[in-house]
This record gives structure tokens, sequence and C-alpha cells, in this order.
């Protein structure tokens, strides 16, 4: 087998998504449908002073807005990802339909945007609002490492074809068998993402809006990137796969 680079596998996760643009617009059109909705319902509970009268009620409607986002994030990452998949491996990868889709990976979806935010959550509770500490710098690269690490471990559960927590090594298996290649895509995570957070806080800054209102631009970005990365780690796993059924047939 032809030995693959991380240039050309990362070109080709790009190709991927260019050719197969159905998966990036269904993807894009839920988290940014998400984005926009969360962002008109900060502006409402800002408009109705909810947040100065009624703080409890505030920290509720924060709560369920962090739910309902990992629920809306785990729904796109399981249909337009399980499309995208499909078409890049035809006809190996046989999980057919939406229905089929939201059955097998909407639980590992869902956990690892749930527990994204509440780590978040808690690191935000442990370093505080002291902006000067260096423990706020150490937060911010620890939730940027681990936004990073999202895609690659749904793409390689979703290649792995279901959540099995008994098989989660060998679920897990081609980000290491293919270590080289899998960094590529961790690091475009990391820059990107960080990137990213970075321009989220000054487009608010500079418009004198909110987070939220410009929330939905990033979204576009970043789920671009996400649907790259996707494509990356699911082309590695088949490399994986193959280098596999290979050794088999000489042996």
């Amino acid at each position: 087998m032809e030995r693959t680079s991380p240039l050309q596998i990362l070109a080709e996760a790009f190709r991927d998504v260019h050719r197969n643009p159905g998966p990036l617009f269904l993807y894009l059109a839920i988290t940014v449908g998400m984005s926009i909705g969360l962002a008109v319902l900060q502006y409402v509970v800002k408009r109705l002073g909810i947040e100065e009268s009624l703080p409890a009620v505030s920290q509720s409607i924060g709560f369920v807005r962090d739910i309902v986002l990992a629920l809306g994030d785990a729904v796109a990452a399981s249909i337009a990802f399980s499309r995208l998949g499909r078409e890049l491996d035809k006809p190996l990868w046989k999980i057919e339909g939406d229905w089929e889709a939201l059955r097998r990976f909407f639980l590992p979806w869902f956990i690892l945007s749930l527990g994204f935010v509440a780590v978040i959550q808690l690191l935000r509770a442990a370093v505080g609002s002291d902006a000067a500490s260096g423990a706020v710098v150490a937060a911010d690269v620890g939730v940027i490492v681990l936004a990073a690490c999202i895609v690659p471990l749904g793409a390689c559960i979703m290649f792995h074809g279901r959540l099995d927590w008994r098989e989660i090594p060998e679920s897990l298996s081609p980000l290491a068998k293919q270590f080289p290649l899998a960094l590529v895509f961790f690091l475009l995570g990391f820059v990107v993402f960080g990137l990213l957070g970075d321009i989220h806080v000054l487009l608010a800054r500079s418009l004198d809006v909110r987070n939220s209102a410009v929330a939905p631009v990033i979204e576009v970005l970043d789920g671009y990137f996400e649907c790259v990365i996707f494509a990356g780690i699911w082309e590695i796993c088949r490399i994986s796969r193959d280098m596999i059924e290979e050794h088999d047939i000489e042996f």
C-alpha cells in the first residue's frame, strides 16, 4: 500500500468535503440554526431584564441552553457525519438512513458535547474571575485541546459502527496506529478553534454586542473545519482498516 503523507491526507480531507457539500450544508443548517436561536433567546432575556431581576431564572436558562446546544450538536453530527461517511466509504460503510444513524450515534456525540460543556463550566468555576492569573490561560488551552479532540473521537466511534465501552480501545486504535496522520487534524483543530475563539471575543467587543450575537458567524467557520477534520479522521480509519486487511491477506 502506498504510504500517505500528512499533507496528502489533509488535502484529501478538504477535497472530500468540497465533493460532498450536502452533509456540510446540513451540518451548518442545524448548528448555525441553534446558534441563532440561542442568540435570540439571550437577547430576549436581556431585554426583559431577567438577568438582573431574576438571577436564579437566568442561571436555569443557561443550564437549559447548554443541554439544548449539546442535543443539537449531537443530532447534527449523527446525521450529517453519517451521510458524509457513507459517501466517503461506499459501499463498505452500510449505516443506512438518518434514523439508524441517530439510533447508533446520538448517544456518543451527546456524551462528547455535554461532557465538553460540563468541563468548561467546571474550569470556569475553578479558575474564577481573576483574568491576570496564569490559571486562566491554562484553562483556555485546556478547553481548546478538548475541543480539538471531540470530532476525532466521535469519528472513530462512528467508523467502528457503534458505541461499546468494552470496544473503545479498538474503536480509537486508528488514532494510535496512524498517529502522525491523526496529529495533523488534532493540530488543525487546536489552531482553528483557538483562533475562532479569539475572533469571537474580538468581534463581540468591536461591534459592542454580546458574544451570542456573533456566534452564528463563528459557527459557520467552526462547522466547516469540523467537517474537514471528520473527513480526515475518516480517511485515517479507512487506511488503518485497509492495512489490517492487507496484512491478513499476506498471511
